[in-house]
């Protein structure tokens, strides 16, 4: 596949990620049982906007490339740069959701939030751990797309190098066996 095509793929797979971040934070926000502040779900909720708002940063900085607008040239270096920009972004997000959504610990104050507080909150936790598992695979199906993107940019640099290798002819350095190297005062 071409660098432009794989590209477009990732702007595919990060639009599908905003889907399902914006679905969870409905979930967590909007769904969430009448009447209740606990602190977890401001937790949750926070991280999952910061998560869009990089997201979004990301979409922006790889629009251009993706989604070429009249007569406009496909720029293969700047598309680059945007794609170093976009995996940026895509770290912070796959970090902030592995350690302040996804974690064990997390999980577990989810389920025992839902089994302590019993009728609609265990329905809302499981919601939400369903819409987690959701980001999860979108964030391992861009986590993959952007790799595709990446040997694309290593293939086209692979195609355009040139290696200069120097050797000497006639030269050898030996060392004799009585004269090898020791470590002395090392066991």
């Amino acid at each position: 596949m071409s660098l432009r095509t794989e590209i477009q793929s990732l702007y595919a797979h990060l639009q599908r990620l905003r889907e399902a971040l914006v679905s969870l934070r409905v979930t967590i926000e909007e769904d969430r049982p009448e009447g209740s502040s606990v602190m977890l779900l401001d937790a949750f909720g926070d991280a999952t906007e910061d998560a869009l708002g990089w997201l979004e940063e990301a979409l922006q900085s790889i629009e251009p490339a993706a989604v070429l607008k009249g007569d406009k040239a496909f720029d293969a270096n700047r598309a680059r740069q945007a794609l170093v920009f976009c995996q940026e972004q895509f770290n912070r997000i796959n970090y902030r959701f592995s350690f302040d959504l996804v974690a064990y610990e997390r999980i577990a104050e989810l389920m025992r939030l839902g089994q302590e507080r019993r009728g609609e909150w265990r329905g809302w936790t499981t919601s939400v751990r369903q819409s987690l598992e959701g980001c999860q695979q979108q964030l391992y199906d861009t986590s993959h797309a952007l790799f595709r993107c990446w040997q694309e940019i290593a293939e086209r640099v692979g195609m355009t190098s040139v290696s200069v290798q120097s050797t000497n002819i006639g030269q050898q350095v030996t060392v004799p066996t009585s004269q090898e190297p020791t470590l002395e005062g090392i066991p």
